[in-house]
């Protein structure tokens, strides 16, 4: 007669099974949600939007017709500066002549055409600026201030196309020091260049 112990062994062998110890049912983690989907941006504005009656036009030959185009786009300056928004105007002559003006929110100001003269409304056209006059002027003022604290000279030079601030000093460690000093707010769009400083003539 067979033991306890070997009857269970035998059992095993006959099913092909074998004992397993017990274990803890595993618990699976939370399932992971789906990334939310990214927003959806509007497009950034063009770079220049031409209004309605624009031509596209190489610059005109004649002397006299593009003297007084740009005498009255001198008469118009008055008003655009009264703009808190106006950054700015530049002439471009390809693929078109035309005359942009400049304004933060990129939108065309339908009161400039309608001011215009006649003549100038078909080179009009409506740009984009970053600072307008005020505050180009005022960074300007803040990064020669910048500059001046920390003991660099410097010459300043402001462009609208690009969109730039160009600050020459004398010597590379110069140059290191106004880059660390220039506010960060102007560091996008303000260029280092190292030469010679002209002295300021005395009045």
């Amino acid at each position: 007669m067979k033991r306890p112990s070997e009857l269970g062994l035998a059992l095993t062998l006959l099913c092909g099974c074998t004992q397993q110890p017990f274990r803890q049912p595993v618990s699976l983690p939370p399932p992971v949600p789906a990334p939310a989907p990214m927003p959806v941006h509007a497009p950034a504005p063009p770079a220049v939007i031409h209004p309605p009656g624009f031509i596209c036009d190489q610059q005109p030959r004649d002397g006299e017709t593009l003297y007084r185009i740009q005498t009255a786009v001198n008469r118009l300056m008055p008003r655009l500066q009264a703009d808190s928004a106006y950054g700015g105007a530049w002439y471009e002559h390809a693929p078109c002549y035309r005359i942009v003006f400049a304004f933060k929110d990129g939108q065309p100001r339908q009161w400039v055409i309608d001011a215009a003269d006649p003549e100038l409304r078909p080179f009009i056209a409506f740009g984009t600026a970053r600072y307008s006059e005020s505050e180009r002027d005022q960074a300007r003022r803040e990064i020669g201030a910048a500059l001046a604290a920390a003991g660099v000279r410097s010459a300043f030079m402001v462009s609208i196309r690009p969109e730039q601030f160009t600050v020459t000093v004398p010597t590379q460690a110069d140059a290191q020091i106004a880059s660390w000093v220039i506010p960060t707010r102007h560091r996008a769009v303000t260029r280092i260049a190292v030469g010679p400083i002209e002295p300021v003539p005395e009045r």
